[in-house]
């Protein structure tokens, strides 16, 4: 008797997708799937029946109901369910009705099969049993018709026989089937999930999550970018709490880990590129188009425009905390050509997300291509250096010899003549206390730099000249060049009224 035992086993789909998903979102506090969820603002997710009742007079107390939770402060009163996950756990929820009956009925047709092949095998023994039976009985020297009719039958068994292997291929077959239903239902299924972990305004995966008080989720940056412009939320137009809220506001805890536990590759393509997006951007420096900041001076920025703020946010995000800043263009230009990069020092949020941001001058630079992004300049600059020290002393040098053989109307003043000349003036002025000089010197610029070149740039931006005539001295490359500059506008300001007035008298 032949063995009729195949050797493919039959392979049921996985659950391990959808199992993971179902431990995924499970409350913290009752351990169930969630039921009706609600993120707090401290990032961590309960069913809502898992939440004291709200008491206004008690709020204050509120301890959130997830042990881990180290969070001293918590949103708690006007909370809806949380959209996103809501979604997520009625697809799963779904998926797993789905595959438990599917399930179901591979077992049950796998019975089904098996019960029939072990038919097939009793049929088998009882032909063979009849057949010998049959031999026995005739004469082994006479076939008569009906010995070869048996004959003819038992040939037909062993066809029969070999249909069953044929049976068993086909359910071998149903195996291969099967492997690909169950990835393309594997497929299906992280498909509907990653179409609901999508922000709703730069649609793409989330990255870092935040979920309002309405209950739809976005990523950080972009409700930040909204935030900007407006203060209800993108999707329901319902009222939001301000910028500072959301500003430090913790992720969700649970559709952070729901990505990076069941689509691991998906996001980390989604990280690498969001910081790729910010790192490539500061390529093209962000240009804070507005006045004129010379090196190491401080300038202090009050940053309102919803523009500026993203600038301002970006950069604080990024690697570089710095912007350049530049004077208003003419002739059709959006912005001069030379500018000062400002290192971000401080910055203070306002409650309606205005921000004072304190920064000191770094160094020149100049604009050799023009652009813009989400409303804000930017620019591809090149460092501005000055010569190196050895070749200015050189210059210097030559110039107080060349002195020698000139007459006295003649001469130039040294660099270090016109310092102490520049140096001379301010004193004067403090001296008659005028008041735009006592008001720069107490409130931005400080005392006096004793090193040449800190005292050349504190002297340019204290001088009270328009902006627009102070800007080629950012061109300059010697202390020397810009104590010509500046000791023009010193012989400039002797001769205006209000100085006269004072009775300076510098020679």
């Amino acid at each position: 008797m032949r063995n009729l035992s195949h050797p493919h086993r039959i392979t049921l789909p996985p659950k391990d997708d959808v199992n993971v998903a179902t431990l995924l979102l499970k409350c913290p506090v009752c351990e169930d799937l969630l039921t009706d969820p609600v993120t707090l603002s401290c990032g961590n997710t309960v069913c809502q029946s898992c939440l004291p009742p709200f008491d206004p007079a008690t709020v204050w107390k509120f301890v959130c109901p997830v042990t881990s939770c180290s969070r001293k402060s918590h949103l708690f009163g006007d909370i809806k369910v949380d959209v996103t996950l809501h979604k997520l756990v009625d697809i799963v929820h779904k998926e797993s009705e789905k595959r438990r009956k599917t399930s179901s009925s591979s077992r049950s047709n796998l019975a089904r099969l098996e019960s029939d092949n072990e038919d097939d095998e009793e049929t088998e023994d009882e032909d063979e049993d009849a057949a010998i039976m049959s031999d026995e009985d005739e004469d082994a020297n006479i076939m008569s018709d009906e010995d070869e009719d048996a004959n003819i039958m038992s040939d037909e068994d062993e066809d029969a026989n070999i249909m069953s292997d044929d049976d068993y291929d086909d359910a071998s077959g149903s195996e291969v089937s099967w492997s690909s239903a169950t990835r393309s239902e594997s497929t299906t299924f992280k498909d509907m999930l990653v179409g609901e972990l999508e922000c709703q305004v730069c649609y793409l995966m989330y990255y870092e999550p935040i979920t309002t008080p309405c209950g739809h989720t976005f990523c950080k940056s972009c409700l930040l970018r909204t935030i900007d412009h407006s203060t209800q939320c993108p999707l329901c137009r319902h009222q939001l709490p301000g910028y500072p809220f959301f500003h430090s506001h913790a992720a969700n805890t649970m559709i952070q880990t729901f990505m990076t536990t069941l689509l691991p590759i998906l996001w980390e393509e989604r990280r690498v590129a969001a910081e790729s997006e910010l790192y490539d951007e500061m390529d093209d420096t962000p240009i804070f188009v507005c006045s004129l900041v010379f090196p190491k001076t401080p300038c202090f920025l009050h940053i309102f425009e919803p523009r500026y703020r993203l600038m301002l946010r970006r950069c604080l995000e990024s690697r570089r905390r710095r912007f350049g800043m530049c004077l208003p263009g003419r002739d059709g230009q959006p912005f001069h050509e030379y500018g000062t990069m400002l290192e971000i020092r401080s910055v203070e949020v306002l409650p309606d997300g205005r921000s004072l941001v304190g920064t000191v001058g770094s160094h020149r630079f100049r604009v050799v291509e023009r652009g813009s992004r989400d409303g804000y300049s930017t620019g591809k600059i090149e460092r501005i250096e000055d010569v190196d020290p050895s070749e200015e002393e050189q210059m210097e040098r030559q110039i107080v010899e060349a002195n020698q053989y000139l007459p006295e109307y003649e001469r130039q003043l040294s660099t270090a003549e016109m310092i102490t000349k520049a140096r001379a003036f301010i004193d004067a002025l403090k001296n008659t206390s005028a008041p735009w000089l006592l008001q720069r010197l107490s409130t931005t610029y400080g005392e006096m730099p004793e090193d040449p070149c800190e005292f050349a740039w504190w002297c340019a931006a204290l001088m009270p000249v328009e902006e627009f005539d102070k800007y080629k001295i950012l061109q300059t490359t010697t202390v020397r060049d810009r104590m010509l500059i500046i000791n023009g506008w010193i012989d400039t300001l002797r001769e205006q009224w209000w100085y006269a007035r004072g009775g300076c008298n510098i020679s």
